[in-house]
């Protein structure tokens, strides 16, 4: 039975040569002589230039529609941060004593305390201090001799790891 089947179906294969959509060989010809005496029908002038903008008008919707889907994610994002944020234990009341925090250290600073020409003075009298040991050293140079120390101090570690 299977043999049959398969014997059928070669058979139908080996009398179809080429494929005729559905035409009879008198059909083909007639639509051939039929072409070759009329002319073929033209598409519009303007049909490629309306096709190629309506896809560009689509691709354009398609971009706009991404980034408002991308822009209500943030937006989606903030609100669940500042959501989080409130509701967490304490009622919001952290983020009030960050600011008062904040308020305070504001109202009293470094450069309100001392004025800028003395904190200057103060910390030139810092830097001579350290060129001093660098120079008793004897290195001439003060940003060499922290160059030196910090190898010395890689050393030191690079040799205690290695033990």
């Amino acid at each position: 039975m299977i043999h049959s089947f398969m014997d059928e179906k070669n058979k139908s294969h080996s009398k179809q040569e080429t494929p005729s959509y559905g035409l009879s060989n008198e059909e083909l010809l007639e639509l051939i002589k039929q072409v070759e005496a009329e002319e073929m029908v033209r598409a519009p002038v303007h049909l490629k230039a309306n096709v190629m903008a309506r896809i560009r008008t689509h691709r354009q919707a398609v971009k706009k529609r991404q980034l408002f889907t991308y822009r209500a994610q943030v937006l989606i994002a903030m609100a669940a941060a500042l959501t989080v944020l409130i509701l967490m234990p304490g009622g919001g009341n952290h983020i009030e004593k960050i600011h008062r925090s904040w308020q305070n250290s504001q109202e009293v600073t470094d450069w309100q305390e001392e004025p800028l020409v003395e904190k200057a003075q103060k910390r030139r009298q810092e830097v001579d201090a350290g060129e001093a040991i660098y120079r008793r050293r004897g290195i001439d140079d003060p940003r060499r001799g922290i160059l030196e120390s910090m190898n010395e101090k890689w050393a030191a570690l690079e040799a205690y790891f290695e033990e």
